[in-house]
């Protein structure tokens, strides 16, 4: 990869001496990805190797002085990694210097039902202190520890997000694909100063018999809103013309960034790989699944480190069982007998996928017109077949439509 950014290739001559500016940018602490092949070893080799000059960022933007401390305690146990010495060690920055915050806690409760009470309640009390619920997350290392949860927020109305990489992207959305057709269409199109994107948007939904409360409509009419506002709109400045290929761009920018659960009113549930990039002001962080083998725990460190420093303002650590890494950050689990709570029995989360459902069954391909009217949220209803061996998807007026896949069946 170096030869072929310094353009020499392999036919050329090996002597020959190339001059190049070349910066390599990671975070050997938030490597999380070593089942991708990703790991720390790379960065002190590169600097090795080419002798490279080493500038550490150390300077967090986000967390407070409280759980920048608590992270580092736990990530300087750490033995193959950049930042060695006191003084390398990450801090808050200059400006927010005295920024202590809330204590960061841990909290060992005697069973599951407790943990998941404690929860739900210590969630709705900042939703009543006015936290906006897409300001809070619930992070695991395994997607069943947040199940119970999960079921138990939903049934005090408290909504919740599953940010998962199972997701259907934004552009393959349906709604999506209709609305980039269309734009594609005239790519010579500028929108003047006086026309809205975000009515453009509206009017093109309203057009074609979608709902403007479906997730995905909400999101692009988000994005419109963001663009008339950076045109001008709503600051008395000046108001930009604006292309179709400017519209475009940013509908795929914001595909790639997966932020489009950020406008739900919902508490978001995800794993620790699901939160990384992402920042929260409260962070609650389940701590029985992380492996602690030898040959592991390094790597489950730096998980459970990127899962701490998303949180903004407060960090809750709660387990059912002794925790090593809340020990090597430095804290006392405080035991917390609470309120035994009724956990729902008969109810179960499938996050499914279009991978899920079998696409190519033969009432799927004969009822495409019933398909295409539904709109997302629509309910359905999952009946076991007639054969006794799977699962058939049913609509609100008893057709039925479609039905899972052998995996999806397995799954379910």
């Amino acid at each position: 990869m170096i030869k072929l950014i310094s353009g020499l290739n392999e036919s050329e001559d090996k002597k020959r001496s190339v001059q190049i500016n070349l910066c390599v940018i990671g975070d050997d602490d938030q490597n999380i990805f070593t089942f991708k092949g990703a790991d720390t070893k790379y960065i002190i080799q590169f600097q090795e190797e080419y002798r490279a000059r080493r500038l550490l960022l150390t300077e967090n933007y986000r967390s407070t002085e409280n759980i920048i401390k608590t992270a580092n305690h736990l990530i300087q146990n750490n033995q193959v990694r950049c930042k060695q010495t006191p003084e390398e060690q990450v801090r808050i920055n200059e400006k927010r210097q005295g920024v202590i915050g809330e204590p960061v806690l841990a909290l060992e409760f005697n069973n599951l039902s407790q943990q998941a009470g404690w929860i739900k309640d210590k969630i709705q009390s900042w939703l009543n202190s006015g936290i906006a619920p897409n300001e809070i997350a619930i992070i695991a290392s395994r997607w069943d520890d947040m199940n119970p949860i999960r079921l138990l927020l939903e049934k005090e109305s408290i909504s919740t997000y599953a940010l998962k990489n199972t997701t259907i992207p934004l552009v393959k959305n349906r709604s999506t694909r209709l609305l980039i057709n269309a734009l594609q269409k005239d790519y010579s199109l500028v929108l003047n100063p006086k026309e809205l994107v975000q009515k453009r948007f509206e009017a093109f939904f309203e057009r074609t018999n979608r709902i403007l409360t479906e997730p995905t409509i909400e999101t692009l009419i988000n994005i419109a809103k963001d663009l008339d506002k950076e045109r001008g709109y709503e600051s008395g400045s000046v108001v930009l013309p604006i292309s179709v290929d400017e519209i475009l761009t940013a509908i795929f920018e914001f595909n790639e960034n997966r932020e489009d659960f950020l406008e739900n009113n919902s508490v978001l549930i995800t794993s620790c790989h699901g939160s990384k990039g992402l920042e929260f002001r409260k962070v609650i962080l389940l701590d029985d699944s992380f492996k602690t083998k030898p040959n592991e725990i390094e790597s489950e460190r730096r998980l459970f480190y990127v899962a701490m420093i998303r949180a903004k303002e407060e960090l809750v650590i709660c387990s059912i069982n002794q925790s090593k890494f809340v020990q090597q950050a430095s804290l006392n689990s405080q035991i917390i007998t609470y309120t035994e709570t009724q956990l729902p029995q008969l109810m179960h989360y499938f996050d499914l996928t279009p991978g899920d459902v079998h696409l190519g069954y033969k009432l799927t391909k004969k009822r495409q017109n019933i398909i295409k009217n539904l709109h997302e949220g629509s309910p359905v209803e999952l009946r076991v077949n007639s054969f006794g061996n799977g699962w058939s998807i049913f609509t609100q007026q008893n057709q039925e439509i479609g039905c899972l896949s052998r995996d999806g069946t397995q799954f379910s």
